[in-house]
């Protein structure tokens, strides 16, 4: 397993095979990424990586549950019949760790799920819109 890490810390680039033993290390690497004090999402450009064994996916699960705490994204990016596309797939994690054929769509697609948490979950700080209540036939009292 090769690790490179983009000069904007954002990418993260693995090439080779990706065994059991590499988990912790491919891990590290993601961790770094998302702990680097940008507010940017993580991507594992995964297209070059030849072999995936489940055992390392535990460093993925870990890293993406570590980005959703951060409130950032993480996503592989991957071809649909990529190694790691298809450890993810077998595993059942693919529900949980999207994977995208690259930067562009991954990006598109965090930035919509961004979107759709943001309306279910507004700011602490945003004004409170009463909504009238069943008994007083549809209007506010008082207003």
């Amino acid at each position: 397993m090769k690790v490179r890490r983009a000069d904007s810390g954002a990418t993260v680039t693995v090439t080779g095979a990706v065994h059991d033993g590499d988990g912790a290390e491919l891990g590290d690497v993601l961790r770094a990424a998302l702990g680097d004090g940008s507010d940017g999402d993580v991507l594992l450009e995964a297209h070059g990586i030849t072999e995936f064994d489940d055992g390392a996916l535990q460093a993925l699960a870990s890293v993406r549950s570590r980005a959703k705490h951060l409130h950032r994204g993480f996503a592989v990016l991957d071809d649909r019949d990529g190694a790691t596309a298809r450890s993810l797939r077998r595993s059942g994690h693919i529900f949980r760790i999207p994977v995208h054929a690259d930067a562009d769509a991954a990006r598109s697609a965090m930035s919509g799920d961004r979107a759709r948490t943001a309306a279910r979950n507004p700011r602490p700080d945003a004004p409170v819109v009463p909504m009238a209540s069943a008994g007083t036939g549809g209007h506010l009292p008082g207003l």
